[in-house]
């Protein structure tokens, strides 16, 4: 690799080592596993539909880990604009991007020739590691100021301006190209081949004890597999739901399943879940298409208290309401709260209360309500 025009007091020895600490260095070689062609789509060639990739799954041999890497070019843009050079993209066996090479003696440019600086490596290496970039976001006419079509390009004129964090200032067909084949539906098919190798206990095992992402991945599988055996609704039940994405995961997956084993789970979650998840859970009860009765609901609102946040309450009393579900025992629950302290759930409970048919001393209860205001 030869040093950048730009960098003349770095030898080369330390320039590398800075690349490759944060994702770019030269090809190297490693232990070649297995192969995978893959069809896949690129958002800046779908006009071409499906394109056949190869993914090689291998070993680091400076680490012994597993990855994958594929070999494409670096632009997707008119041949009369850009300069196209192969670049080779790596993940881990999860789909997360992890660095990008360049053959030896190979350099990205940008607009007018220039050639990619240190910094502007450092940057492009960042833009693919953000899995939320805005990039997602725009097709490539999108990236072309007053585009004009003609025989030689396939799109003309001056490119948008994103923020630095975005785009590599001069290079956005490059940071654009790259981070679609990054974080595009090549991530999907190595999740895929990597859950391939895992069993539904191994998967188990990884929401027990595993990182978030790995967490994430066996959740995903689970239900993509369809696996409703009592130690997979236990390993799900019973993990750590300390992320939002997780909290809808675990419903999703519960959602999934048939009525008996979806009702008994949510009902679980609900009475000993966060606070966010109780309210996933009732989200999921008001517009699930399982039937269920007053008795399903009576334990649940047996654990509703003056410290109940309001959106829960109100979500609860929404799908009674909307369901059409009453009995004493829920009635009379709520008639509890008529005297809590926190006045906006003794309120709400009051104008449900008053909507559905109250006998004898349930009556006189809200109207000892009543004339408190």
């Amino acid at each position: 690799m030869k040093l950048f025009n730009t960098i003349v007091s770095i030898s080369f020895t330390l320039l590398l080592s800075v690349l490759e600490a944060v994702g770019f260095s030269v090809y190297s070689q490693n232990r070649l596993n297995t192969s995978y062609n893959v069809q896949i789509t690129h958002k800046g060639i779908q006009d071409q539909g499906k394109v056949s990739v190869t993914l090689h799954e291998f070993t680091e041999n400076s680490l012994g880990k597993s990855l994958f890497y594929t070999d494409i070019e670096s632009v997707i843009c008119g041949s009369k604009v850009c300069k196209v050079v192969m670049v080779r993209l790596y993940w881990d066996t999860l789909g997360k991007y992890q660095k990008f090479e360049l053959e030896e003696g190979v350099d990205l440019e940008k607009e007018e020739g220039l050639l990619f600086t240190e910094e502007d490596y450092l940057s492009l290496h960042n833009i693919l590691n953000n899995e939320a970039s805005v990039l997602k976001d725009y097709f490539k006419e999108q990236l072309v100021k007053q585009a004009v079509h003609n025989a030689y390009d396939a799109l003309s004129g001056a490119t948008i301006s994103l923020g630095n964090d975005e785009i590599v200032q001069g290079a956005v067909w490059t940071c654009y190209t790259l981070w679609h084949w990054a974080n595009g539906e090549l991530v999907d098919r190595i999740r895929t081949i990597t859950a391939q190798k895992y069993t539904d206990q191994q998967l188990q095992y990884s929401l027990d004890c595993g990182s978030y992402k790995q967490q994430v991945f066996a959740m995903e599988f689970l239900t993509k597999r369809n696996s409703y055996t009592k130690a997979s609704l236990e390993a799900v039940y019973n993990a750590n739901y300390h992320n939002t994405l997780l909290n809808n995961l675990a419903i999703g997956y519960l959602e999934r399943s048939i009525r008996h084993i979806y009702l008994e789970y949510i009902h679980k979650m609900y009475t000993t879940g966060s606070k966010s998840l109780r309210l996933l859970s009732l989200n999921s009860l008001k517009n699930s298409e399982h039937q269920f009765t007053a008795a399903y609901m009576e334990p649940l609102g047996g654990s509703l208290t003056n410290n109940t946040p309001y959106p829960e309450f109100n979500l609860f009393l929404d799908i009674l309401e909307e369901r059409k579900i009453n009995s004493s025992k829920l009635t009379n629950q709520l008639l509890k709260l008529l005297e809590s302290s926190n006045t906006i759930l003794a309120r709400r409970a009051y104008w449900y209360l008053q909507s559905i048919k109250l006998e004898g001393e349930q009556i006189h209860k809200l109207e000892g309500f009543k004339n408190l205001f």
